[in-house]
């Protein structure tokens, strides 16, 4: 850059009166170089990182503006050889590699002197939590109706955006969940599910995005039993009598003597004879009440 004329190593003072031949030098000092602080910065999606670009013998007064990925984030006064750039939010660009442009700009001295000098900005997929909670609204046969909820998380905070798809016996259930605004997903499914089988084998995945990764989850849900036609019943059961006490044949007397008639014939003196014998409760001994003799042939 062009500093002025010198004479014999001095600056030259053109009000000077010229009386002979002289010999001017031009002077010249070098133009700053402007360098980014970091070229290749790099940050996770969601992230607020300030840029600084340094100087090196900035002149006073003079100013750095930055662009990003085409954004502008304005001009900053150089400071003891460094300008810095803080955003108030992240910037919104999407992961990959953005190009930072730096542009020094010499106010002071000369305001035509114009540098400029690049570097890259990598964003980075941020990593995501994928949570699952499923229970069994119900079970008929091969069939289970199952109620599936979660969230989806990253690790800087934002919201992320997409679909979870849902795996049951390592099979994927045809209709996706949508993540909605809050990160979350719920929905009721119809599963086919082993008739004899006791529990199934879940997984929630999130399918990842432009600015996040993939993540997933297993959760084992225990399936209730299978209520059959056939299944057994409580029946009430019919306490056993074991003799405590009297049976019907016994309960026929009165003042609680149970009266056993027993009839029997027996051969007496040559007749027949019908024996009537009672037998009481409170009584084991039995007693002949009544022996009638049956007529002979002789009258």
């Amino acid at each position: 850059m062009f500093a002025g004329w010198t004479l014999l190593g001095n600056e030259y003072d053109f009000t000077t009166p010229v009386t002979a031949d002289i010999e001017l030098v031009a002077s010249w000092v070098p133009i700053p170089e402007a360098d980014l602080a970091a070229p290749d910065v790099s940050y996770v999606y969601g992230q607020v990182k300030p840029f600084r670009v340094l100087i090196e013998d900035a002149a006073a007064g003079s100013e750095v503006a930055l662009r990003v990925g085409g954004i502008d984030l304005g001009s900053s006064a150089v400071a003891a050889g460094v300008a810095t750039f803080t955003p108030s939010a992240h910037l919104g660009l999407d992961a990959g590699t953005h190009t930072i442009t730096a542009i020094y700009t010499d106010a002071s001295q000369n305001p035509a002197v114009v540098k400029t000098a690049e570097g890259t900005l990598t964003v980075l997929k941020d990593a995501t939590n994928t949570t699952l909670d499923a229970t069994v609204a119900s079970r008929d046969g091969g069939k289970a109706v199952l109620s599936v909820s979660g969230v989806v998380t990253s690790t800087v905070g934002t919201i992320p955006v997409g679909s979870v798809t849902l795996m049951v016996n390592g099979s994927a259930y045809p209709e996706p969940f949508t993540v909605n605004a809050s990160g979350e997903y719920s929905g009721e499914v119809t599963v086919s599910v082993p008739a004899d089988a006791d529990t199934v084998a879940l997984s929630a995945a999130y399918s990842g995005g432009t600015n996040y990764q993939r993540s997933e989850v297993q959760q084992t849900l225990a399936l209730p039993a299978i209520q059959g036609p056939g299944d057994p019943q409580d029946v009430p059961s019919t306490p056993k009598n074991k003799g405590a006490g009297p049976s019907a044949l016994s309960n026929t007397g009165a003042a609680g003597n149970s009266i056993l008639w027993l009839v029997g014939l027996a051969v007496v003196g040559g007749g027949v004879s019908l024996l009537l014998i009672r037998r009481g409760r409170k009584s084991r001994a039995a007693a002949a009440e009544t022996a009638v003799a049956a007529p002979t042939e002789d009258g």
